[in-house]
């Protein structure tokens, strides 16, 4: 699983019900949050299934229907940004696999962060001597959240971030001041919409993934966090950044995010250590 695979499994285990409100709200209401959730993923493993590709995770969750009792969630998350013929077909099999082994109603949800406008699986079907089958999949793709950057910075649920540093990694490809805009912005708007330390590196480790920049910019960033932080007395990331690099001591930076993602890649870790 690469890094960015890892980071969304990670961050949908610490806000489930913040990825379920954002990106499934109908579902999300007809979740009764109360009775808890249960995540199944080790369960995946025993059940012969295709081979996951790369740049796709897999989540399963065990929640309480409001009026149809227990059911499970198969969630998907897309970040490949190659098409895949067989996409909706390969998850039919996880669907009716897992129905026949817990013999309940499973739901598939799928977030896809591809770029390809023209990419928009959302069904398997086949017709045969009378008899007819159709499995249809609600998908949430990033790309068509690409004109609500107002309404997403309104938004006080992280996952509106993370939806965000998505865009606008893709609309600045190119321009790289106006990355470092953005980046500093988005960071910033995380700080006001959490006081919780861990959620904001969990974020924040996302933006950082995906807004990179040149060394200048990176420390131009760097600095202007840094007195951001100052400003508001919220020493979350720019210090660690820091101790963890400034002062020679990369591995308290390394351990800080492997608190969080249980697993760095070595190539993350070299890069740490480059300072």
């Amino acid at each position: 699983m690469n890094q960015i695979c890892n980071l969304w499994s990670k961050i949908i285990e610490a806000k489930f019900t913040k990825f379920m409100a954002l990106f499934f709200p109908g579902a999300y209401k007809e979740i009764d949050w109360e009775q808890g959730f249960l995540f199944l993923d080790d369960q995946l493993r025993f059940i012969n299934t295709p081979k996951i590709q790369e740049g796709c995770i897999y989540k399963l969750v065990q929640v309480e229907h409001c009026q149809k009792g227990q059911v499970l969630i198969l969630i998907h998350v897309q970040t490949s940004n190659q098409p895949d013929a067989s996409f909706v077909q390969r998850l039919y099999t996880y669907n009716y696999r897992l129905y026949d082994i817990y013999q309940r109603e499973v739901a598939t949800l799928v977030v896809s962060a591809d770029t390809s406008r023209a990419w928009r699986p959302s069904k398997f079907s086949y017709e045969q001597l009378g008899c007819n089958l159709e499995f249809s999949i609600p998908v949430n793709k990033l790309l068509d959240h690409r004109n609500r950057s107002e309404e997403l910075l309104a938004n006080k649920n992280p996952f509106a971030i993370i939806v965000l540093a998505y865009i606008k990694a893709w609309e600045t490809q190119n321009d790289f001041r106006e990355r470092l805009f953005w980046k500093l912005m988005l960071v910033k708007n995380l700080y006001k919409i959490t006081e919780d330390g861990d959620s904001i590196v969990d974020v924040f480790y996302f933006i950082n993934n995906l807004l990179a920049l040149p060394e200048k910019l990176e420390r131009r960033f760097l600095e202007q966090l840094e007195d951001y932080e100052r400003l508001e007395d919220k020493p979350y990331i720019a210090s660690l950044l820091n101790i963890g690099v400034k002062a020679g001591k990369a591995w308290l930076l390394i351990n800080l995010f492997e608190k969080k993602l249980s697993v760095l890649d070595e190539s993350v870790k070299q890069e740490i250590l480059k300072g």
